[in-house]
């Protein structure tokens, strides 16, 4: 009889060994399980609210004073409003709310909140889903702003939140379009000068560095862009006649063609002796402004240009008085003997 006792103590004994395990909660781990969501609906549209990182057991949920059930992806909730989920462990309780608030006029879907007091996690994952597709929704923190995303194609937002004791709530906002900026002005063409100093002869320029006292001078400006004479420009020139005192005076020019200014100005007779400055600027619609200058010599005596044929010949003549004489002569006698 004893015998036949000891299988069945020893049965007993391990039956009891094994019961707490039997009868033991496992923890639910919220990331590998959708069987344990709250569902709220708005509209007619679920509105999934996930927990991640919580590896404590669901010990009820409360709508109020009302024990309700979890709920999974497979059933009928209908609408569920101010839904309150307790987490053990009891010392430490996790308080999560999800209210299904009345939406802004102005920006519509819906507005979520969830409220976390006292966690022993240090943080929770966040994971809405069915809201609307490719939407901007604002996450506030205590009324501030924390995150700002577009939900997926799918309708899906997550994130992170790591302080579990304030107060969220998702909205959907619209984006404020800031204005286009202005169109880029359009790109000026190159504008280049080239400013020359001299006088005319026979209505044609003559490039000089030096000028005399009491002389006509002209001064001539030549515009061009990438190679190409540049008419209808607006053009002006100036010199400083008393650089001590800085008195600008001012150059008359007018349009020669081709791309060529031409003005002239006068040397004063008691002007300083030295070196002096012509300046020009251009401008024309659609090009870049310039700006040029060039230097001439002012000296004692008016530095004509150089002399022609006929000045050489009247030169030699002064020079070879007897010679002019002889020539002359024999000239004379040529006719004389022509006519006779």
């Amino acid at each position: 009889m004893k015998k036949n006792l000891v299988p069945a103590i020893a049965v007993l004994l391990l039956s009891l060994l094994l019961l707490p395990s039997v009868f033991a909660r496992k923890p639910i781990d919220f990331r590998d399980s959708s069987d344990y969501c709250v569902r709220t609906y708005y509209d007619g549209n679920p509105i999934w609210w996930a927990f991640e990182n919580l590896q404590v057991p669901v010990t009820r949920m409360e709508v109020g004073k009302r024990t309700v059930r979890i709920l999974n992806d497979n059933s009928d909730a209908g609408r569920l409003y101010d839904v309150t989920m307790r987490v053990s462990p009891e010392r430490s309780p996790v308080y999560v709310s999800v209210i299904d608030a009345n939406q802004k006029a102005d920006v519509g879907e819906v507005a979520w909140r969830a409220k976390m007091e006292d966690s022993v996690s240090q943080y929770v994952g966040l994971h809405i889903q069915n809201l609307k597709p490719n939407s901007y929704y604002m996450l506030y923190k205590n009324g501030t702003e924390v995150h700002g995303r577009d939900s997926d194609d799918e309708g899906d937002w997550s994130y992170t939140i790591e302080d579990v004791s304030s107060v969220y709530t998702l909205k959907r906002e619209e984006h404020v379009t800031a204005p286009p900026p202005p169109p880029a002005p359009p790109k000026k063409k190159p504008l280049t000068i080239e400013v020359k100093t001299g006088s005319l002869k026979g209505g044609r320029f003559i490039e000089r560095t030096n000028l005399g006292l009491g002389e006509v001078a002209t001064v001539r400006v030549k515009l061009t862009s990438e190679g190409e004479p540049v008419e209808g420009a607006d053009v002006g020139a100036w010199w400083i006649p008393k650089p001590l005192m800085g008195k600008t005076e001012t150059i008359e020019i007018s349009e020669v063609g081709g791309g060529i200014y031409q003005g002239s100005f006068a040397i004063p007779e008691n002007i300083a002796l030295g070196t002096y400055k012509v300046s020009a600027d251009a401008q024309k619609s659609g090009y870049e402004k310039a700006f040029g200058y060039d230097t001439f010599g002012i000296v004692s005596k008016a530095a004509k240009p150089g002399p022609g044929p006929l000045d050489k010949v009247a030169g030699w003549a002064r020079k070879n008085p007897a010679t002019v004489a002889v020539l002359m002569a024999a000239i004379f006698l040529f006719f004389i003997l022509a006519r006779g």
